[in-house]
């Protein structure tokens, strides 16, 4: 079950160090006794830790009322590591590591070379056939990560939207530190009881990642027209990939808005345009918690983004745009979540993988 894992405590990772201390060296032996499911979260994919840790909590709380599906008795999520990126491979899995066992649950944790990626998603998710002969686990019990998703949909229609939605926004946001929440509700202090907010993702991520994601000037500008004809504020949220390549780059547009749109940036980065600090996953969850608690917050829209997920777990009101592409996993998982989630809407746009039109 997922309490198996947490009964062996992932130790802490080294950001400067080559040496990974893991669970890897007990549990090798165990892996032939395992029966799966089991699931591979590459490391780099700081979205995924909200749906796992999403699952990994319903389960546990499923756990409770013996309520758990035959399917999920034997679940284990793998947090892989890999050499490629060394040293942001490390901590960002440190930072989901760490959220994981704020929240209570189990992961296992593996250091890898480069696992072949599924050649035929768009998603840089690890092969299963790969990931079973890396773990040396029989390629049955290997799922992938739109498993988990699958499950969370599930889980849901168990416990109720309004029950896990409830026990989400408690297990994410524990084990802060009182300075560390009054820092979130400091961000949230300049806004106004007697005005309505709708919030904007301020993804601009550089290197050309998925760039129909991204907002734009364009979508800025349409998004300020329809807040003044509504009688509403427009607020950028969250700059945490656009403090340096993008604001050098594509993300130029960001200095021009800040006249006209409140930014709060809910990542704490430095403002010297060198350094990102990767912050705590359970303040980012709070800083959502609260944002649904406001009575004159309308929503939050945004492009698909692990970042809107978490938003909707904590209950805020969530439009997300996607390409219409039913091929990519990762539309898929969106559909599962507008299913399972009254508060998020997908809002599918035309375009093309690489060119999408949804700055028009």
């Amino acid at each position: 079950m997922a309490t198996h894992a947490k009964q062996t405590k992932t130790k802490e990772l080294s950001q400067h160090s080559d040496a990974l201390p893991t669970t890897l060296v007990l549990l090798q032996k165990s892996f032939a006794n395992w029966f799966g499911p089991v699931v591979a979260q590459p490391g780099l994919l700081t979205g995924d830790k909200w749906h796992v840790c999403a699952l990994l909590v319903l389960v546990k709380e499923l756990e409770l009322q013996k309520r758990v599906p035959d399917q999920l008795k034997d679940l284990r999520i793998v947090l892989m590591l890999g050499r490629t990126n060394k040293s942001k491979s490390l901590v960002l899995g440190e930072q989901s590591m760490k959220f994981y066992e704020s929240c209570e649950v189990g992961i296992f944790v593996k250091k890898t070379s480069d696992i072949p990626m599924n050649s035929n998603s768009t998603r840089p998710d690890y092969a299963p056939s790969a990931v079973a002969k890396f773990c040396k686990l029989p390629l049955r019990i290997v799922r992938r990560l739109s498993f988990v998703t699958e499950q969370i949909h599930k889980c849901v229609e168990i416990i109720s939207p309004k029950s896990a939605c409830t026990l989400l926004q408690k297990e994410f946001c524990k084990g802060l530190t009182t300075q560390e929440t009054t820092n979130v509700e400091n961000k949230l202090r300049e806004l106004l009881p007697d005005r309505e907010y709708l919030f904007l993702n301020l993804r601009v991520a550089p290197n050309g990642d998925k760039p129909q994601h991204n907002s734009t000037k364009e979508i800025c500008k349409q998004l300020q027209k329809i807040c003044q004809r509504r009688n509403w504020t427009l607020v950028g949220v969250g700059v945490y990939n656009s403090v340096d390549e993008a604001h050098k780059t594509q993300g130029q547009w960001l200095k021009e808005i800040e006249k006209d749109v409140s930014v709060i940036d809910i990542y704490n980065c430095t403002t010297n345009g060198q350094k990102q600090e990767l912050t705590n996953p359970s303040a980012v969850a709070l800083f959502w918690k609260m944002v649904a608690d406001l009575p004159n917050v309308v929503g939050l829209v945004g492009g698909r983004s692990g970042s809107l997920d978490v938003a909707a777990f904590m209950g805020v009101r969530v439009l997300c745009w996607d390409l219409d592409n039913p091929d990519d996993p990762d539309h898929k998982r969106l559909n599962i979540l507008q299913n399972t989630f009254a508060n998020l809407q997908l809002l599918r746009v035309a375009g093309t993988k690489n060119k999408g039109n949804t700055q028009n």
